[in-house]
């Protein structure tokens, strides 16, 4: 973007007084690829330091995307999942989400099958809800139940419009610009496919498949996340679900 003349020799990049790592592209730019995740969020300033000197300050909107609840598993309406929902936080309220896609990945083939475009604002907490109709609170983006499907498959943020996902996309054609991905199961075995494709490789401590089913028995479940740290399943554990509220869980 041209926000201002960008000088050929950089000292730095700071924003909130966080420095960042970045490229220097051109004279009216410069490429910051991945803010770092100590940098505070929301409206912060961004500042250009050269040896002659800084920059004015220049506000940008910092959020922190991530996948913050998922539930395929739910209570059955006509024998089919009813309460189905995918949670998704930024820490920062009132935030628009263009630019960015939902995408499920089904493990049988793992194959894309269904993108939803994250264009909506999200609520007081940071939160975007997406879900079956009978979820409550109303989820901001609604799709019909059976759609999350039970595991193993995936849910995945992608800095990309929908189209770029037709269904049946492979994760070789698919598996690009990811935000955040959970790869999860319901009492399944692995998926590698998934794990290689929107994680990380053997042996990567984050490559973790989350199992849904791992609670008391007989209470509803979801998968919640418990820390920070995108596309890392070692940050998320099994609770009461509780849609378009701040989770209370916590990693050990």
């Amino acid at each position: 973007s041209s926000w201002f003349t960008v000088p050929s020799v950089l000292s730095g990049v700071t924003i909130g007084g966080i420095n960042q790592a970045h490229t220097f592209d051109n004279d009216t730019q410069i490429t910051i690829a991945l803010v770092d995740d100590t940098t505070p969020l929301a409206m912060q300033d961004l500042v250009v330091t050269t040896p002659a000197g800084s920059t004015a300050p220049f506000g940008v909107t910092v959020i922190r995307l991530q996948i913050n609840e998922s539930d395929a598993d739910t209570e059955n309406v006509n024998s089919s999942d009813a309460f189905e929902f995918i949670e998704i936080s930024t820490g920062v309220p009132n935030v628009n989400l263009q630019g960015y896609t939902v995408v499920l990945w089904n493990g049988n083939g793992d194959v894309s099958t269904r993108a939803m475009h994250l264009n909506v604002n999200t609520d007081a907490n940071g939160l975007i809800l997406l879900g079956n109709s009978s979820v409550v609170p109303a989820p901001a983006i609604t799709f019909p139940n059976n759609t999350h499907q039970n595991g193993a498959d995936a849910v995945a943020i992608h800095q990309a419009d929908p189209s770029d996902y037709p269904n049946d996309t492979t994760l070789a054609n698919g598996a690009k610009r990811i935000i955040d991905a959970l790869v999860y199961d319901t009492a399944d075995a692995d998926d590698a496919g998934l794990l290689d494709g929107l994680l990380w490789l053997s042996p990567d401590p984050r490559r973790v498949q989350v199992d849904e089913t791992g609670h008391v028995a007989n209470m509803p479940k979801s998968i919640q996340r418990c820390n920070n740290g995108r596309r890392d399943g070692r940050k998320f554990l099994v609770d009461v679900p509780t849609p378009g509220a701040t989770n209370t869980v916590t990693c050990p």
